[in-house]
């Protein structure tokens, strides 16, 4: 018997690209033993940024994929969830370039991503690769770490390090895709808490 997911992995039609307009399959939660059929968001990417990231691996879990204005600091977000859900993405050498110079900017910002009920910090570069070697000037990787800590524990915004740039892609369109449907629930009188079906 195959076990259900929250998360169905995207089928292998969405792998080879499947057209963003052809009508998506529904997803899928299971709660009470009864199978709810939930209609998939639309992913929102923020047009201010630099770099265009291809999330067609995932067209599985989302209806479109859209690139929009985001009024807020957020690189994605989900289309109907603009001002709960909001998905930050930096490389490990940007973050450490705003530890360096700019650390007004980037508190700013993290306190404007507390705000959010639904948020998420992604860097793209693992913890063991935090150099911060910038120019002529050399700190420590220590420090780094430390700062992502103190950006968890002091305005409680999670974050997670990816490894390789499709790993941080994947992590985002995985957090957007479940925020969604713990959402859904939330809204239709479901229990939102995590099930053991959503492992």
């Amino acid at each position: 018997m195959t076990k259900p997911y929250l998360i169905k992995p995207p089928s292998r039609r969405a792998r080879t690209g499947r057209s963003a307009s052809q009508t998506p399959t529904p997803a899928f939660i299971e709660r009470d033993g009864s199978r709810l059929e939930v209609s998939k968001p639309t992913l929102l990417v923020n047009r201010q940024r630099q770099q265009p990231v291809d999330f067609s691996p995932f067209l599985g879990w989302f209806a479109d994929i859209k690139q929009v204005y985001l009024v807020d600091l957020g690189d994605y977000s989900i289309e109907g969830m603009e001002e709960t859900c909001i998905v930050v993405r930096k490389k490990m050498s940007e973050l450490e370039r705003s530890l360096k110079g700019d650390r007004v900017g980037l508190m700013s910002q993290i306190h404007s991503m507390s705000e959010f009920p639904n948020r998420l910090l992604v860097i793209d570069g693992g913890l063991s690769q935090a150099q911060r070697s910038i120019g002529n000037s050399i700190a420590r990787p220590f420090e780094t770490r430390q700062a992502l800590v103190a950006i968890l524990a002091g305005q409680r915004v999670p974050f997670v390090c990816a490894d390789t740039t499709a790993l941080g892609t994947e992590m985002v369109a995985s957090y957007l895709h479940s925020a969604y449907l713990y959402d859904w629930l939330d809204k239709n009188n479901f229990d939102r808490r995590l099930a053991e079906n959503d492992l």
